[in-house]
């Protein structure tokens, strides 16, 4: 009975000691209005990618809350920019997944509230 009300009494600290997911930039944008996800390229990553325009490959797959998926490519922005520009097409919440030859920004998964 003592270890199941230390317990109890402990679980609203440990909720409180774990930091929150990092917000989308998309968050909070308004249906038909563009949200920019922006990709630094710096590091080893820049080194093994001088010429981003050519050998960077990047796309943001975006699904929708009635499952409708845009796949949406990435620009090169100049330096080591590498932008996806989207518009929720409706309101609520949606997911995303990263496709890229850059290992680091592979299979990134998150999702907004439109």
């Amino acid at each position: 009975m003592g270890m199941r009300l230390a317990a109890f009494l402990l679980a609203p600290w440990a909720l409180l000691a774990q930091s929150p997911p990092a917000a989308s930039p998309c968050d909070n944008t308004p249906a038909y209005s563009p949200c920019e996800m922006v990709f630094d390229l710096s590091g080893p990553d820049a080194a093994a990618h001088p010429n981003p325009y050519v050998s960077v490959q990047l796309k943001v797959e975006f699904r929708s809350p009635r499952m409708h998926t845009f796949a949406m490519p990435a620009f090169w922005d100049g330096g080591g920019r590498i932008v996806v520009r989207f518009a929720p097409t409706e309101a609520g919440k949606w997911d995303y997944r990263v496709t890229s030859n850059i290992a680091s920004w592979n299979d990134r998964e998150g999702s907004f509230t439109a």
